[in-house]
C-alpha cells in the first residue's frame, strides 16, 4: 500500500500533518522500506471516533480484512472482549495525558473469528495544547510463537517512523536593553501558554540545557555585532522535558550599527528523533542476519546489506549484474524469476520459500519476501527484498513431522489418543486415533466437549465428572479412571483415562491435556479370566474334596492292610521259629537253608511293614512347634545306635551349634535315626567308618548335616534317592526297605525345611537339613 497515493481518501484523514510525510515531500526510500516491511502491521486511529484511520498491508494480513474493510472501522470491535477493559484503561490515560505511549500484549478478532495475539504499542501524537490528536499504533504478531511456544522465533522487528512536524517561531531582542519578544508559537515551543509575560533575557538563557548555553550565547553575541548565525541546541521546558531547537539570529542594522537581532527559533524535536530512528534503522538493515537487497526494475541489484556479503560470499566489488542466479540454485533462481518478481510487480509483494547458495557452496533454505516500490505516479522505482534464514525451522519441522509420525504409529499401534479439555469453555481438541477409537471421523465430533461426553454411556457419566472435578477445582493436578465408551455403531468399549492439568489454579482458561488407552481387550479378557477361575476354583474345590477323600480312604487302607499283615507274618515267624526249633535234626542243610530264608522273608516284610506304618503315621499325625534343643537330641539317637558304633569301630564327630529349633520333636527324631542309621550302613567297609554330624546358621536359618565316608551314589539318580521304595543299591549288600529316606523328605517337608544330598561314588554321602532358626 503507497503511503500517500490513497491518503486523501481515508475517512477523517490527517491532511498534511501525515506522520508519514510531515513535510509534504516525497517519502524517502528508507521511509517507504520501513512502512512496507511486511513484520509489523501499522495504524492511525482517531482517538474520539475510536476507529482505524489507516492501516498498512501487514495490519490488513494479521486481522484478515482488506483496507477498505478496516478504515472506518472502530478498534473496539476487533478487539477481543476479554482485553478490551485493559485496552481502553491504558487509552484513558494516553487520554488523560498521564503518559504518551504504553506497549501491551492483546487479542483481536480477526474477519475468521479466529483470535490473534499481537503486541501492540500505541503512541499519542498530541496537538500544541496537549490534547491527543491521533494514535500511532504498531501490531505484531505474535500467534505464532505463544502457541508454538519460540520453536520457530521470528526476529521481530519494530521500525518506527520519524514524524516530524514543523514548528517555528519568530522573536526579536533590543540590542540596547536585551529585552526579548516572543511570539505566541514561540511560547508554545518553550512550554509557555500564548500570552504570558515576556520572558528576560536570563530567564530565556537558563531554559537552555547546561551543556549547550555557552554555544547559544555566543550565537547571540555573534549576531549582536551584525553576523548572520545558526546554532542548534537543547532546551528544558518548565515541566522538565528536554526539547531539540534550532534558533538563527540576523542582526537588524540602522545606520550601519546593529539595533536589534531578529530570528526564528523551529523545534526539531521530532525531526532529530526521525534521523535518529533512520540511523537505527540503517543499523538494523546493516546488522540484522536477514539478507535484505534491492534492485532496479530489470533485476540489477543496487544494494546488498551487510549479512548479504558475509552469507553469500560476495566481494563488495563484485559487478552485480545477474546476481539472482548467481546467488540462487537454479531451482530458487527459476522461481524468484517466474512467480516472485512478476507477482511482486502485479500485486506488490511476493512470499515464498526459496533457497541461495552459501559462502561455503552449500544450499541455505530461505524465506523471501520480494516487494515493489512505486512512486506516487504509480511507476516501479524499485525492487526490495528479504531472505530469512529457515534451516533450523526446517530442521524442527522436519524433526517434528518424524516425531508425529512416530507418535502417530505408536499411538495406532498401542489403541492410545491423546486429547485436550477446556471445561469451563466446554471444548475438547483431540487426535484422530481417539475418534477412531469410538468409531467416529473427527470432524463428527468436532472441538464440543458436550459431544465428546456423549461417548460416556449416561450411567457411568456421574463417576468420570466426579473423579475429574478435584482437578478443576485445583485440589489435585491429576486424575485417572476407567469407564465404559459408546462407539458409533452401538457397541461398547473400555478406556483408561489419565489427565494432568496444566493451568495453574486461580489462573483461566483451565486446561487438562491427557491420554485415553483403549483396554477393552483387556477388560473383556480379565472378564473371562474372572469367569474361569470361578469354574476353576469349583473345579479345584471339588477335586480337593475327592482327593481329601481318597487320602483318607488310602491312608485307612494302608493302616489296615499294614496291621492284617502283621498278624499272618507273625504266624509265619512262630511256626518256622518251631520248626526251627523242634525239627532241626530232621532236616537236611537244604531244609534248614529253606527255613532260614522264610524268616530272613518274615523278617524283611516285617521292617517294610512297619517303615509303611510309620511313614503312615507321619503322613496323619499333626506336627507340633515345641522347641528341641538340636545337640540334644543328636546325642540321644547316637545313645540309640552305641552298640552299632561300639562293634563296627565308627569314629563320630560332632560339631553342631547350641541352637534350639521350633521343630516337631518326634519328626526330627524319625529323620536323624534314619540318616545316622544309613551313614552307619554304607560306610562299615571304610577303614575306618566316620560320621561327621554338623551345622552352622547361615541368613536367619539352620542347617544341619550329617555325612558319611562310606560307598556314597552317583548324583545322577539324585532325583530317586528320597523316592518311595527306590534303592540304589542291592538288597544282598546292604539290607533296607527303601522307606527310610522318603520317610525323612516327608517328616522334614512337613516342618517346614528341606533336604537335599551331595555324594559322589566311593567318596561318601552328604545329608542336609535347613531350617528357620
Amino acid at each position: 500500500m503507497n503511503p500517500r497515493s490513497d491518503a486523501q481518501n481515508v475517512p477523517g484523514h490527517l491532511g498534511p500533518e501525515n506522520p508519514l510525510d510531515a513535510s509534504g515531500r516525497e517519502p524517502t526510500q528508507w521511509q517507504t522500506l520501513f512502512y512496507e516491511l511486511p513484520f509489523i502491521g501499522m495504524a492511525i486511529s482517531d482517538p474520539v471516533n475510536r476507529c482505524w484511520v489507516q492501516v498498512n498491508q501487514r495490519l490488513c494480513d494479521i486481522l484478515g480484512y482488506t483496507e477498505e474493510e478496516l478504515v472506518g472501522r472502530s478498534w473496539i470491535d476487533t478487539t477481543h472482549p476479554d482485553d478490551l477493559p485493559a485496552n481502553l484503561e491504558l487509552l484513558e490515560s494516553l487520554l488523560g495525558g498521564s503518559r504518551d505511549s504504553f506497549r501491551m500484549r492483546k487479542r483481536f478478532i480477526r474477519k475468521d473469528g479466529k483470535a490473534v495475539h499481537t503486541q501492540v504499542d500505541v503512541r499519542a501524537v498530541r496537538r500544541h495544547d496537549g490534547s491527543v490528536d491521533r494514535f500511532l499504533t504498531t501490531i505484531e504478531d505474535i500467534t505464532d510463537r505463544i502457541r508454538q511456544e519460540t520453536l520457530l522465533q521470528e526476529h521481530a522487528r519494530q521500525l518506527e517512523a520519524a514524524q516530524r512536524i514543523g514548528r517555528m517561531g519568530s522573536w526579536v531582542m533590543d540590542v540596547a536593553s536585551r529585552d526579548i519578544r516572543w511570539s505566541a508559537e514561540t511560547f508554545r515551543i518553550h512550554g509557555f501558554p500564548p500570552g504570558s509575560p515576556a520572558p528576560s533575557l536570563s530567564d530565556a538563557m537558563g531554559m537552555v540545557h547546561p551543556d549547550d548555553r555557552e554555544r547559544v550565547a555566543q550565537a547571540l553575541e555573534d549576531a549582536v555585532r551584525g553576523t548572520v548565525c545558526e546554532v542548534e541546541y537543547r532546551m528544558i521546558r518548565l515541566g522538565g522535558e528536554q526539547r531539540h531547537l534550532k534558533l538563527r539570529a540576523e542582526p537588524v542594522l540602522e545606520r550601519g550599527k546593529p539595533v536589534r537581532v531578529e530570528g526564528t527559533v523551529q523545534d526539531v524535536t521530532e525531526l532529530m528523533q526521525a534521523l535518529l530512528e533512520r540511523d537505527r534503522l540503517t543499523a538494523v538493515l546493516e546488522n540484522t542476519t536477514d539478507i535484505v537487497s534491492m534492485a532496479d526494475p530489470q533485476g540489477r541489484v543496487f544494494y546488498f546489506n551487510r549479512a548479504g556479503y558475509e552469507v553469500l560470499g560476495l566481494d563488495r566489488g563484485q559487478p552485480l549484474d545477474d546476481v539472482i542466479r548467481h546467488v540462487h540454485p537454479p531451482w530458487a533462481a527459476q522461481l524468484v524469476h517466474d512467480e516472485g518478481i512478476p507477482t511482486a510487480i502485479r500485486e506488490g509483494r511476493w512470499l515464498g520459500e526459496t533457497a541461495v547458495i552459501g559462502a561455503d557452496g552449500q544450499e541455505i533454505p530461505m524465506s523471501q519476501l520480494v516487494m515493489s516500490h512505486r512512486n506516487a505516479d504509480g511507476e516501479l522505482e524499485y525492487l526490495w527484498t528479504v531472505l530469512r534464514d529457515i534451516s533450523d525451522r526446517k530442521r524442527i519441522e522436519q524433526a517434528l513431522s518424524r516425531s508425529e509420525q512416530r507418535y502417530t504409529l505408536a499411538a495406532r499401534v498401542g489403541r492410545s489418543a491423546a486429547w485436550e479439555m477446556w471445561p469451563l469453555e466446554g471444548k475438547a481438541f483431540s487426535d484422530e486415533n481417539l475418534a477412531r477409537l469410538l468409531g467416529y471421523e473427527l470432524e463428527e465430533l468436532g472441538e464440543n466437549l458436550a459431544a465428546w461426553m456423549q461417548t460416556i454411556p449416561e450411567e457411568t457419566r456421574a463417576a468420570v465428572a466426579e473423579a475429574m472435578q478435584p482437578v478443576i477445582d485445583g485440589r489435585t493436578d491429576t486424575y485417572q479412571v476407567e469407564h465404559p465408551v459408546l462407539r458409533k455403531d452401538g457397541s461398547r468399549g473400555w478406556v483408561r483415562v489419565r489427565g494432568q492439568r496444566v493451568t495453574p489454579p486461580g489462573e483461566e482458561p483451565l486446561r487438562i491435556v491427557g491420554s485415553s488407552l483403549d483396554i477393552t481387550d483387556a477388560v473383556h479378557a480379565a472378564e473371562q479370566l474372572r469367569q474361569a477361575n470361578q469354574v476353576l476354583e469349583q473345579r479345584v474345590a471339588e477335586r480337593t474334596a475327592q482327593l481329601l477323600q481318597a487320602n483318607q480312604e488310602l491312608e485307612a487302607f494302608s493302616y489296615t492292610v499294614s496291621h492284617d499283615l502283621k498278624a499272618p507274618l507273625r504266624g509265619i515267624d512262630g511256626y518256622s521259629q518251631l520248626l526251627v526249633e523242634d525239627y532241626a535234626e530232621q532236616l537236611d542243610e537244604t531244609g534248614r537253608q529253606f527255613v532260614q530264608r522264610i524268616r530272613d522273608g518274615v523278617r524283611i516284610m516285617g521292617d517294610l511293614i512297619g517303615d509303611l506304618l510309620e511313614y503312615s503315621r507321619m503322613e496323619r499325625r499333626d506336627m507340633v512347634r515345641d522347641p528341641v534343643a538340636v545337640q540334644t537330641l543328636v546325642q540321644q539317637v547316637l545313645d540309640g545306635y552305641e552298640s552299632d558304633v561300639r562293634q563296627q569301630g565308627v569314629c563320630v564327630d560332632i560339631s553342631l551349634p547350641a541352637v534350639t529349633l521350633a521343630l516337631d520333636p518326634e519328626g526330627m527324631a524319625v529323620v536323624l535315626r534314619n540318616l545316622v542309621g544309613n551313614a552307619i550302613k554304607f560306610s562299615r567297609d571304610s577303614k575306618p567308618p566316620r560320621i561327621t554330624i554338623g551345622g552352622e546358621l547361615v541368613d536367619g536359618r539352620c542347617r544341619l548335616w550329617v555325612r558319611d565316608n562310606g560307598i556314597g551314589f552317583d548324583m545322577k539318580y539324585h532325583d530317586r534317592v528320597f523316592a518311595m521304595f527306590q534303592r540304589l543299591h542291592r538288597a544282598e549288600e546292604f539290607s533296607g526297605t527303601g522307606v527310610g529316606l522318603a520317610l525323612v523328605a516327608k517328616a522334614v517337608h512337613r516342618m517346614g525345611g528341606r533336604v537335599w544330598a551331595q555324594s559322589a561314588p566311593g567318596e561318601g554321602a552328604t545329608f542336609y537339613l535347613e531350617f528357620s532358626a
